[in-house]
């Protein structure tokens, strides 16, 4: 029930009549819906009724239109953070078609932004690499796991550089992939300082080896796999 004072303030405001229907979430009063009139009169049950569906749908407009601007922040935030790194990122459908890619993939290729939606296309393969990666690009598509690759790419100058590819499903409650998202490293400088590396070992006559913790072979020198009746490839 209003108070003396609440109903003095609504007679100086010539409300007469009014209905109020709360807006509630988790048990709380988030808003509230008003309607008033300046004459007195009986709310009839089938006002009521349509004062109560209209409040519903004016709430689930409210809490779509607030869910998609949560969304639209938190994708203007991905994008910020996607732009701030040095490698390529990029995000596709379940079977492969992009939906994203960050400045770097442009900065890259050398395609402008306004050549319409990109297509892995545009990456210029190697053609020693080109069938690896089709073999396991179809193998992504029945995965469920991270995988990893590495493959040359051919740069907007037409210079060739390794990359390492890091590609992400994202899963759904039902199990099933409603999204890839991948990282796309360029990683060229340190697979010719280990080709350098790997050159100068092999020319030594010095047996020299490299070891896991669990002592598994990684790396052995020409010599060291003479000895061993081995060739290096382990």
């Amino acid at each position: 029930r209003l108070s003396a004072m609440q109903r003095s303030a609504l007679k100086a405001l010539s409300i007469r009549a009014q209905v109020i229907l709360p807006f509630t979430r988790d048990n709380r009063v988030i808003a509230a819906l008003l309607i008033q009139q300046s004459q007195p009169r009986a709310w009839k049950e089938m006002e009521i009724s349509l004062v109560e569906e209209a409040g519903e749908r004016m709430q689930t407009a409210i809490e779509r239109a607030q869910a998609e601007n949560r969304l639209h922040d938190s994708e203007k935030r991905f994008r910020i953070l996607a732009n701030a790194v040095p490698s390529i990122v990029w995000t596709s459908t379940p079977d492969g078609q992009l939906r994203y890619v960050n400045d770097r993939w442009y900065d890259f290729t050398g395609l402008h932004r306004q050549e319409g939606t990109p297509l892995w296309t545009d990456l210029k393969l190697h053609p020693e690499d080109a069938p690896g990666l089709f073999q396991v690009m179809n193998t992504i598509k029945r995965s469920q796991e991270e995988i990893v690759v590495e493959v040359r790419l051919q740069r907007q100058d037409g210079v060739y550089r390794w990359f390492q590819t890091r590609s992400v499903p994202t899963i759904d409650e039902n199990g099933m992939i409603t999204a890839w998202h991948g990282v796309m490293t360029d990683i060229h400088d340190r697979v010719e300082k280990d080709a350098e590396q790997s050159k100068v070992i092999d020319g030594t006559p010095f047996m020299l080896t490299r070891c896991s913790r669990d002592l598994r072979y990684l790396f052995v020198s020409r010599a060291y796999a003479a000895m061993l009746g081995m060739t290096p490839e382990l």
